[in-house]
């Protein structure tokens, strides 16, 4: 409506409305919302297990044929992104790629839906560039996903509700550069937890496996966190 074309702009979202007694929250796609430091809200779609595991396949084949570091790393995210047939690549061979896609497979094996597992080879073929987008706000497919994107928003990660205002004493909101959540609930928490993370698996690879890893100049995503601690009224404060 706004002119864009063909241009694909697409968001997740979390969200805080304050109502008075009542706070009502919204989550939309893989950012998350976690309420006195315990009850988090977080999904995690189906599209981002089958490219988690495509990746992690891919990287270890580009591991053993002797790429290490940004290289590896550059490497991966082209055959990721743009798919194992885009024209022209040659960093994997054809053994390679059936080696990638039987492990693909068996990753995503009882993890995912059965129409979802009849995808793993057209997917991992056309990459998420080619592959994932399709199933933004598409319901009836395991695929789908919620995306605000000006169209209607639907999907299994799309998610409301509500708690009276006076027992809610803390309030953060994360995107997914954040891959796990500390046990604080201030923003240097969440430092120390992403750090920990980082020094554990930067490449995303092994206890943290994600569809991006980082690189000596990146990290691995972006990350936002908005931390509120609520201060309970007295009978002199409101």
């Amino acid at each position: 409506q706004a002119g864009a074309g063909r241009v694909r702009a697409g968001t997740t979202a979390a969200v805080v409305e304050d109502l008075g007694d009542t706070l009502r929250f919204l989550i939309v796609g893989d950012s998350g919302i976690r309420l006195n430091g315990s009850e988090t809200f977080r999904f995690h779609k189906d599209v981002d297990v089958l490219y988690t595991a495509g990746r992690v396949a891919v990287f270890r084949r580009l591991q053993a044929r002797g790429l290490n570091g940004d290289a590896l790393e550059a490497a991966t995210r082209q055959l990721v992104f743009r798919g194992l047939g885009q024209a022209g690549q040659s960093l994997l061979d054809a053994e390679d790629i059936a080696q990638v896609l039987a492990q693909t497979r068996a990753a995503c094996s009882g993890r995912l839906q059965p129409d979802a597992l009849v995808l793993v080879e057209e997917m991992m073929q056309s990459g998420i560039a080619g592959g994932q987008y399709r199933f933004g706000n598409l319901a009836g497919h395991s695929l789908g996903y919620g995306v605000l994107d000006g169209t209607e928003t639907r999907g299994p990660d799309v998610a409301c509700f509500t708690r009276p205002r006076a027992s809610v004493r803390s309030i953060e909101l994360f995107t997914d550069g954040y891959l796990t959540c500390p046990a604080g609930t201030r923003l240097q928490d969440w430092e120390a937890e992403f750090a920990r993370v980082e020094a554990l698996d930067p490449a995303k690879s092994g206890a943290f496996p994600g569809v991006k890893g980082s690189t000596s100049a990146f990290f691995s995503d972006d990350r936002t966190v908005v931390a509120a601690h609520c201060i309970a009224p007295d009978s002199s404060t409101r």
